[in-house]
């Protein structure tokens, strides 16, 4: 039964994701900015799988040494750690009035 719940909800993620993306496309215009941002995460996923420790961890007893989702786990963990790390300097940015300053 566990795996039938399994393959349903990977299916309505799947089908959820695909509707998601097709109606963005196509009721949203892509402007650079946004294909800037898309490729500016793309890029850190990318790194931060790479750049991943790979070390296998040891929890409760039971060792995890499974190096791709080691590296997926790693990568998730710092991709929100540098997307939060970018977010705090927009806001630092933008009440400070450089922006302005700059223009």
């Amino acid at each position: 039964m566990i795996d039938l719940i399994l393959y349903t909800i990977y299916i309505l993620l799947a089908v959820g994701t695909g509707l998601a993306l097709w109606s963005a496309l196509r009721h949203v215009r892509v402007t650079p900015l946004m294909l800037g941002v898309g490729a500016g995460l793309l890029v850190v996923l990318t790194l931060t799988y790479f750049l991943a420790d790979t070390t296998p961890l040891t929890i409760n007893g039971r060792t995890f040494d499974d190096v791709f989702w080691l590296r997926v786990s790693d990568m998730l963990i710092w991709t929100s750690v540098v997307l939060m790390l970018i977010a705090v300097l927009g806001v630092i940015v933008s009440t400070s009035g450089l922006s302005r300053k700059l223009k």
